[in-house]
Protein backbone atom coordinates (compact mmCIF):
# COMPACT_ATOMS: atom_id res chain seq x y z
CA UNK A 1 0.00 0.00 0.00
CA UNK A 2 2.74 2.32 1.11
CA UNK A 3 4.51 1.46 -2.11
CA UNK A 4 1.81 2.27 -4.17
CA UNK A 5 0.72 5.88 -2.72
CA UNK A 6 4.36 6.48 -2.78
CA UNK A 7 4.71 5.87 -6.60
CA UNK A 8 0.87 8.10 -7.29
CA UNK A 9 2.73 10.75 -5.11
CA UNK A 10 5.70 10.74 -7.02
CA UNK A 11 3.86 10.11 -10.73
CA UNK A 12 3.06 14.07 -10.73
CA UNK A 13 6.78 15.42 -10.66
CA UNK A 14 7.93 12.69 -12.68
CA UNK A 15 5.14 14.39 -14.96
CA UNK A 16 6.62 17.83 -14.31
CA UNK A 17 10.02 16.98 -14.72
CA UNK A 18 9.33 15.19 -18.60
CA UNK A 19 7.23 18.74 -19.56
CA UNK A 20 9.27 21.24 -21.44
CA UNK A 21 10.34 24.23 -19.17
CA UNK A 22 7.75 27.58 -20.92
CA UNK A 23 9.67 30.82 -22.39
CA UNK A 24 7.85 33.48 -21.23
CA UNK A 25 7.64 36.75 -22.85
CA UNK A 26 8.40 39.95 -22.16
CA UNK A 27 5.43 42.38 -21.34
CA UNK A 28 4.01 44.30 -25.47
CA UNK A 29 1.34 45.93 -26.79
CA UNK A 30 -1.41 47.00 -24.58
CA UNK A 31 0.55 45.64 -21.32
CA UNK A 32 2.72 48.35 -21.55
CA UNK A 33 1.68 51.62 -20.84
CA UNK A 34 2.24 54.36 -24.24
CA UNK A 35 5.07 55.35 -25.05
CA UNK A 36 7.22 52.21 -23.34
CA UNK A 37 8.56 49.47 -25.50
CA UNK A 38 10.77 46.20 -24.36
CA UNK A 39 14.60 47.05 -24.96
CA UNK A 40 15.91 43.56 -23.99
CA UNK A 41 17.43 41.24 -21.12
CA UNK A 42 20.64 42.76 -19.32
CA UNK A 43 22.91 41.46 -17.05
CA UNK A 44 23.28 43.08 -13.28
CA UNK A 45 25.41 42.66 -10.02
CA UNK A 46 24.09 43.69 -6.73
CA UNK A 47 27.16 44.86 -5.84
CA UNK A 48 27.10 47.52 -9.76
CA UNK A 49 23.73 48.00 -10.28
CA UNK A 50 22.48 48.27 -13.89
CA UNK A 51 20.20 50.61 -12.91
CA UNK A 52 21.08 52.13 -9.68
CA UNK A 53 19.06 55.69 -9.25
CA UNK A 54 15.41 53.99 -7.68
CA UNK A 55 14.23 50.75 -6.99
CA UNK A 56 11.47 48.87 -4.78
CA UNK A 57 11.08 45.21 -3.87
CA UNK A 58 7.38 44.02 -4.33
CA UNK A 59 7.22 41.70 -1.31
CA UNK A 60 4.82 40.64 0.48
CA UNK A 61 2.44 42.02 -2.10
CA UNK A 62 3.51 39.64 -4.92
CA UNK A 63 2.00 42.23 -7.47
CA UNK A 64 5.01 42.94 -9.46
CA UNK A 65 4.60 43.34 -13.51
CA UNK A 66 5.93 45.15 -16.05
CA UNK A 67 3.99 47.83 -15.72
CA UNK A 68 3.35 48.59 -12.37
CA UNK A 69 7.54 48.96 -11.98
CA UNK A 70 7.32 51.30 -15.24
CA UNK A 71 4.28 53.35 -13.61
CA UNK A 72 6.94 53.22 -10.62
CA UNK A 73 9.95 54.75 -12.46
CA UNK A 74 7.89 57.03 -14.66
CA UNK A 75 6.61 58.72 -11.23
CA UNK A 76 9.95 59.67 -10.18
CA UNK A 77 11.07 61.03 -13.59
CA UNK A 78 13.19 57.74 -14.95
CA UNK A 79 12.83 56.74 -18.67
CA UNK A 80 14.28 53.27 -18.34
CA UNK A 81 12.83 50.42 -15.77
CA UNK A 82 13.88 46.93 -15.28
CA UNK A 83 11.97 43.60 -13.85
CA UNK A 84 14.36 41.49 -12.05
CA UNK A 85 14.16 38.31 -10.02
CA UNK A 86 10.34 38.08 -9.90
CA UNK A 87 9.58 41.38 -7.89
CA UNK A 88 12.74 43.79 -7.70
CA UNK A 89 12.03 46.67 -9.65
CA UNK A 90 15.21 49.25 -10.88
CA UNK A 91 14.89 52.73 -12.42
CA UNK A 92 17.63 54.78 -14.41
CA UNK A 93 18.56 57.19 -16.85
CA UNK A 94 20.13 55.12 -19.40
CA UNK A 95 19.28 51.66 -20.84
CA UNK A 96 22.51 50.05 -19.47
CA UNK A 97 25.37 48.81 -21.60
CA UNK A 98 25.75 44.58 -21.47
CA UNK A 99 22.77 43.41 -23.27
CA UNK A 100 22.05 40.44 -25.05
CA UNK A 101 21.68 37.96 -22.65
CA UNK A 102 19.41 35.10 -21.47
CA UNK A 103 18.53 34.64 -18.26
CA UNK A 104 15.41 36.63 -17.96
CA UNK A 105 12.86 33.76 -17.88
CA UNK A 106 11.41 33.95 -14.21
CA UNK A 107 7.73 34.96 -14.02
CA UNK A 108 6.59 38.59 -12.74
CA UNK A 109 5.12 38.00 -9.24
CA UNK A 110 1.83 39.76 -10.55
CA UNK A 111 1.62 37.59 -13.82
CA UNK A 112 2.87 34.52 -14.11
CA UNK A 113 2.63 34.74 -18.23
CA UNK A 114 5.17 37.85 -17.59
CA UNK A 115 8.81 37.76 -17.68
CA UNK A 116 10.72 39.55 -14.70
CA UNK A 117 13.81 39.25 -14.92
CA UNK A 118 16.15 36.26 -13.42
CA UNK A 119 19.05 36.07 -11.23
CA UNK A 120 21.47 39.19 -11.79
CA UNK A 121 19.33 39.38 -15.45
CA UNK A 122 16.90 42.46 -16.04
CA UNK A 123 13.99 42.75 -18.03
CA UNK A 124 14.83 46.27 -19.13
CA UNK A 125 11.67 48.66 -20.93
CA UNK A 126 12.53 52.11 -22.04
CA UNK A 127 10.71 55.51 -23.18
CA UNK A 128 12.54 57.12 -25.50
CA UNK A 129 10.64 60.48 -26.81
CA UNK A 130 13.37 61.81 -29.29
CA UNK A 131 11.78 65.54 -30.31
CA UNK A 132 12.07 64.96 -33.93
CA UNK A 133 13.38 68.55 -34.19
CA UNK A 134 12.08 72.21 -33.91
CA UNK A 135 10.78 74.24 -37.24
CA UNK A 136 13.64 74.21 -39.58
CA UNK A 137 15.65 71.05 -37.79
CA UNK A 138 15.62 67.55 -38.08
CA UNK A 139 16.58 64.78 -35.65
CA UNK A 140 19.66 62.49 -36.79
CA UNK A 141 19.90 59.89 -34.29
CA UNK A 142 22.59 59.29 -30.97
CA UNK A 143 26.07 60.28 -32.21
CA UNK A 144 29.11 59.65 -30.55
CA UNK A 145 31.78 62.03 -29.11
CA UNK A 146 33.94 62.29 -26.51
CA UNK A 147 35.81 65.11 -24.36
CA UNK A 148 38.91 64.51 -26.87
CA UNK A 149 37.64 64.47 -29.97
CA UNK A 150 34.13 66.69 -29.90
CA UNK A 151 32.05 65.38 -32.87
CA UNK A 152 30.92 69.29 -32.80
CA UNK A 153 33.93 71.85 -32.16
CA UNK A 154 31.44 74.35 -30.18
CA UNK A 155 29.98 74.70 -26.83
CA UNK A 156 27.61 76.72 -26.63
CA UNK A 157 25.76 78.28 -23.51
CA UNK A 158 21.74 78.90 -23.70
CA UNK A 159 19.84 81.29 -21.88
CA UNK A 160 19.02 80.60 -18.34
CA UNK A 161 22.72 78.00 -18.88
CA UNK A 162 22.00 73.85 -18.65
CA UNK A 163 18.98 73.83 -16.30
CA UNK A 164 17.16 75.75 -18.99
CA UNK A 165 18.68 72.99 -21.84
CA UNK A 166 15.91 71.81 -24.45
CA UNK A 167 16.27 70.71 -28.24
CA UNK A 168 14.72 74.17 -29.34
CA UNK A 169 16.85 75.99 -27.25
CA UNK A 170 20.32 74.48 -28.58
CA UNK A 171 18.85 74.91 -32.12
CA UNK A 172 17.88 78.04 -31.60
CA UNK A 173 21.19 78.90 -30.22
CA UNK A 174 22.85 77.61 -33.05
CA UNK A 175 21.00 78.46 -35.81
CA UNK A 176 20.89 82.32 -34.58
CA UNK A 177 25.31 81.90 -34.76
CA UNK A 178 25.05 80.29 -38.12
CA UNK A 179 25.45 76.20 -37.31
CA UNK A 180 23.96 73.86 -39.15
CA UNK A 181 24.59 71.50 -36.83
CA UNK A 182 23.01 71.22 -33.08
CA UNK A 183 24.18 68.57 -30.32
CA UNK A 184 22.81 68.02 -26.93
CA UNK A 185 24.66 65.71 -24.51
CA UNK A 186 24.69 65.07 -20.76
CA UNK A 187 21.25 66.27 -20.19
CA UNK A 188 22.21 69.90 -20.50
CA UNK A 189 25.38 70.79 -22.61
CA UNK A 190 24.75 72.24 -26.32
CA UNK A 191 27.04 71.93 -29.22
CA UNK A 192 27.33 73.47 -32.85
CA UNK A 193 29.13 72.86 -35.84
CA UNK A 194 29.24 73.33 -39.60
CA UNK A 195 31.04 69.32 -40.02
CA UNK A 196 30.69 66.42 -37.85
CA UNK A 197 34.60 65.82 -36.56
CA UNK A 198 36.66 63.02 -35.67
CA UNK A 199 35.39 60.24 -37.29
CA UNK A 200 31.87 60.98 -35.47
CA UNK A 201 29.24 57.88 -36.44
CA UNK A 202 25.33 57.09 -35.08
CA UNK A 203 25.10 55.14 -32.22
CA UNK A 204 22.09 52.58 -31.14
CA UNK A 205 21.95 53.70 -27.96
CA UNK A 206 23.38 56.02 -24.92
CA UNK A 207 21.25 58.67 -25.77
CA UNK A 208 18.47 58.58 -22.91
CA UNK A 209 19.35 61.42 -20.61
CA UNK A 210 16.70 63.71 -19.98
CA UNK A 211 17.04 67.50 -20.76
CA UNK A 212 17.91 69.41 -17.59
CA UNK A 213 14.78 72.35 -18.84
CA UNK A 214 12.29 69.67 -20.16
CA UNK A 215 11.72 66.01 -19.10
CA UNK A 216 9.91 64.99 -21.59
CA UNK A 217 13.06 64.71 -24.01
CA UNK A 218 16.21 63.33 -24.63
CA UNK A 219 18.96 65.36 -24.30
CA UNK A 220 22.08 63.35 -25.57
CA UNK A 221 23.96 61.13 -22.54
CA UNK A 222 27.60 60.39 -21.48
CA UNK A 223 29.71 60.99 -24.56
CA UNK A 224 26.85 61.15 -26.85
CA UNK A 225 24.73 63.73 -28.78
CA UNK A 226 20.99 63.61 -30.02
CA UNK A 227 22.39 65.50 -33.23
CA UNK A 228 20.10 67.45 -35.14
CA UNK A 229 20.41 69.58 -38.71
CA UNK A 230 19.05 72.47 -40.29
CA UNK A 231 16.77 71.69 -42.67
CA UNK A 232 17.79 75.54 -44.76
CA UNK A 233 20.79 77.35 -44.45
CA UNK A 234 20.97 79.32 -41.28
CA UNK A 235 21.13 83.16 -41.75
Amino acid sequence: MYTTILALGLAPLALAGALPKRDLAPASGAALPSGWEYSGCYTDDRNHRSLSSDFYFDSPSNLMTAASCISYCSSKGYPVAGTEYSGECYCGPLVPQQSGTTGCSMACSGDSNQACGGPDRLTVYSSFHTNPGPTGWTSQGCYTDSVQARTLSNLEQVPGGTDAMTVAACTTKCGSLGFSYAGLEYAGECFCGNTLNNGATPFAGGCGMLCKGDNTEFCGGPDRLNLYAATTTPA
